[in-house]
């Protein structure tokens, strides 16, 4: 598939990971980074942290957040053996 410039658009999970911030990546192509080692849940969290802080004014969607409860949770999901299809995935 080609881009408006005519530059192909990347075919593998892993020209997301470079080319976007991880709070973009779907759930699956995230998942598929963390099983080949390119993404790690901590990565993901903060990215998805960070995207929440810059649109929570506007979008209102939580009721509780913390922050600090979401990146120990996701150092803990980096240092286990991965469990699931979707371990470490935020939710």
């Amino acid at each position: 598939m080609s881009s408006a410039t005519g530059a192909e658009a990347p075919t593998t999970v892993a020209g997301p990971v470079m080319a976007r911030d991880p709070w973009q990546l779907s759930a699956a192509a995230a998942a598929a980074a963390m099983a080949r080692g390119e993404l790690d849940s901590q990565t993901l969290v903060q990215s998805c942290l960070e995207r929440i802080a810059r649109r929570e004014g506007e979008v209102q969607a939580w009721a509780h957040l913390d922050p600090q409860v979401a990146i120990e949770q996701a150092r803990a999901c980096d240092r286990e053996p991965r469990r699931s299809p979707l371990h470490g995935i935020p939710v």
